[in-house]
């Protein structure tokens, strides 16, 4: 099927190491990097949106100071949704071009979800999640011409499942059994995963998935 070719930027791409993958990619991929800094500026940087955080956490606040808030939740969802589709697509043409399976596009929406959460709802930091997973994947092929004789749907799965208990390690670190645990292990891994379930833990906007009623 149709693809769209690579674009490498002249000198960076002959870089070694961080050349081919950062500046020696298709179009889109430069426009994903520009539309993350975009999207950072715009919800931290701009009235517009303030609102719009202002519409996850207090959409009762939101309203008061003149914000449809119904009208621009709607609004956000279409924009979410094309951006989605436009990542969709993008997956078909230059990821894995055509739709065949197994191991094509299903699944990867629940995957973007996890990263999501695990970006802890900053766009930045999603991005940075969805680069480590990209990363893991890279190196599970890496592994697999290592080590031939292991199966390889062991490895084409290993990198969904240390996604999801890295979600479990953040949603359970504050529970009592989990700092037992955590004490019982040797001092310099028990600081690195307490660090790191730190740094990890963000609370979702109050307001997700909740129906705003005008009182």
């Amino acid at each position: 099927g149709p693809q769209v070719p690579h674009v490498a930027i002249q000198r960076l791409a002959d870089l070694p190491v961080i050349g081919p993958i950062f500046f020696d990619q298709n179009p889109v991929v430069y426009l994903s990097l520009v539309a993350v800094m975009m999207v950072w500026a715009f919800i931290f940087r701009t009235q517009p949106g303030l609102k719009l955080q202002g519409l996850g956490e207090r959409p009762a606040a939101a309203y008061v100071r003149g914000v449809n808030v119904t009208a621009m939740r709607y609004l956000y969802t279409l924009i979410g949704g094309a951006m989605v589709g436009l990542g969709g697509a993008s997956f078909s043409l230059m990821v894995k071009p055509g739709w065949a399976r197994p191991y094509g596009i299903e699944g990867t929406g629940w995957i973007a979800l996890a990263i999501v959460i695990f970006g802890g709802w900053h766009p930045i930091r999603a991005a940075l999640g969805a680069f480590l997973f990209i990363a893991l994947q890279t190196a599970v092929n890496f592994l697999q011409g290592l080590m031939p004789d292991v199966p390889t749907q062991i490895f084409s799965t290993l990198p969904f499942p240390v996604m999801i208990l890295t979600l479990v390690l953040v949603t359970i670190g504050n529970a009592d059994w989990t700092k037992q645990v955590l004490n019982r292990l040797p001092e310099g891994l028990r600081r690195f995963l307490i660090g790191t379930i730190k740094t990890l833990q963000t609370s979702p906007p109050a307001s997700l998935g909740t129906i705003f009623k005008k009182e």
